[in-house]
């Protein structure tokens, strides 16, 4: 109505000095129940009734096909090369490749994961839950006696240089809490 009659609208709206939505209200008004009745009657008709089948059918298959792409990790037209759109599988070797491919995939992810686990709990068997390097959270039973020496040899000359007596005109807390971690953590 609004393609088809403005121009006409516009003019009859100038020329009854009323404004142009009043004179599409009250078209809208006269013309509703004509396009009631017609699509009442439509909607009795064998084209509607078939045009309602065919949206409730390609309904179903397309939720049919986002399942299955999405139950089988596949993408495209993988469901298309297998079932109708009635959903009658067509080509059940085709089927069973797919439901193959996806259960050694899940297999594989399950291997990875487990392989992944086992690396981790040996990791943190192994070091005690801390991957940082040798500095810092290893168990001081790492070290040999030589080592523990040559460790507290650096806390002495460490904590002698940072310590708050040698540095009264400097904040050296910090510096000092560090060092300390650092000698639990070294078994010094």
């Amino acid at each position: 109505m609004y393609d088809w009659c403005n121009s006409k609208i516009n003019l009859a709206a100038e020329g009854l000095s009323v404004s142009v939505d009043e004179i599409y209200e009250l078209v809208q008004k006269k013309i509703e129940p004509l396009i009631d009745k017609i699509q009442g009657e439509f909607h009795e008709t064998e084209e509607y009734k078939i045009h309602e089948k065919h949206e409730k059918i390609t309904t179903i298959y397309a939720a049919k096909k986002a399942q299955f792409n999405e139950k089988y990790g596949v993408s495209g037209d993988e469901y298309d090369r297998i079932y109708d759109v009635f959903g009658t599988c067509h080509n059940s070797a085709y089927l069973e490749k797919i439901k193959a491919d996806y259960k050694a995939r899940k297999e594989y992810e399950r291997r990875s994961h487990k392989q992944s686990s086992s690396y981790y709990e040996k990791f943190y068997g192994n070091y005690g839950g801390y991957s940082g390097g040798s500095y810092c959270g290893t168990a001081a039973s790492n070290y040999n006696e030589a080592d523990k020496a040559m460790l507290k040899k650096f806390y002495r000359t460490l904590s002698k240089a940072f310590h708050p007596d040698s540095n009264p005109d400097k904040d050296t807390s910090e510096e000092m809490k560090m060092l300390n971690r650092l000698k639990n953590d070294w078994g010094v």
